[in-house]
């Protein structure tokens, strides 16, 4: 078996809500976040011309970056609820789907990744993490921890729904096996989709009621807004992020505490080189 949180004791309120909004579809709120997308495009142009040897650096690394760095300040948001009971979340974990393969007829191949990341690391350790991960899953004939997974529960072939059924209630009872959480991409901090690297706009994406994730951001098209500054028009563009948490792992005023730590990182994700 695997505890991968500890056990709070919350206020008195705050232990009431579970049994209240007993669901995560219960319990999601919706949050859009627009990062001004010149910061972050110079910065990485600079990056590759200046330091070519440095680790590639894309939107996507800089959001998971600005992530981890703001749970240090917060680690509020890294909570879930299981079994109406509240817990902090022992590691930094980070879910993400890749694109395996495209075929010319519209099929593709896609896997999910989970990745557990160093409180500690840099914008650059993450996305040296990041990009192996992805490029070690970019075979289709690779199978991750995560496709085994899949694919074992699978093979139970008419009876899926009743191991389905009895994983969902050792979840509730947080008695799934090490090997089973450490698969799942579900037991995860973040999910996070790039919809914008398929030109589509963002998503309020649900929380799953399986697993522990409380927050699941979704990133999309850039938009372009006209704005007054300096007493010119001028043309800027924003990439919106969809983010959906669940309300009950802690209180409005400090996911707001958070968001606005996170953003202080897209505005200058200079700092996220080196640790404050």
């Amino acid at each position: 078996m695997r505890c991968d949180g500890k056990r709070l004791k919350m206020p008195p309120y705050s232990q009431l809500v579970p049994y209240i909004e007993t669901r995560r579809c219960d319990s999601q709120n919706n949050v859009k976040l627009e990062l001004d997308i010149d910061p972050i495009t110079e910065y990485i142009a600079l990056l590759r011309e200046e330091r070519p040897e440095a680790p590639q650096v894309s939107y996507m690394t800089l959001i998971i970056a600005g992530y981890v760095r703001a749970l240090r300040k917060y680690p509020q948001i890294n909570r879930f609820i299981r079994g109406k009971k509240f817990y902090q979340r022992k590691d930094i974990t980070v879910s993400f789907v890749i694109l395996k393969s495209r075929e010319s007829d519209g099929s593709y191949e896609e896997t999910v990744l989970k990745l557990k990341l160093d409180p500690n690391a840099t914008l650059f350790d993450i996305c040296e993490q990041v990009n192996k991960a992805v490029e070690d899953n970019r075979g289709v004939t690779h199978e991750n921890i995560t496709d085994k997974l899949l694919t074992w529960v699978l093979r139970a072939g008419p009876l899926v729904s009743l191991l389905v059924g009895a994983l969902r209630a050792m979840d509730y009872f947080g008695i799934l096996p090490k090997a089973v959480v450490d698969g799942s991409p579900f037991h995860t901090g973040l999910f996070i989709t790039n919809l914008m690297s398929i030109r589509a706009n963002y998503v309020y994406h649900h929380l799953y009621e399986f697993g522990t994730n409380s927050l699941f951001a979704s990133m999309g098209n850039c938009v372009k807004r006209l704005e007054m500054r300096d007493g010119q028009v001028v043309e800027k563009r924003y990439m919106p992020l969809g983010v959906t948490v669940d309300e009950r792992i802690c209180s409005g005023f400090e996911f707001i505490c958070f968001f606005r730590e996170f953003e202080s990182y897209m505005r200058k994700p200079k700092r996220l080189e080196t640790l404050d």
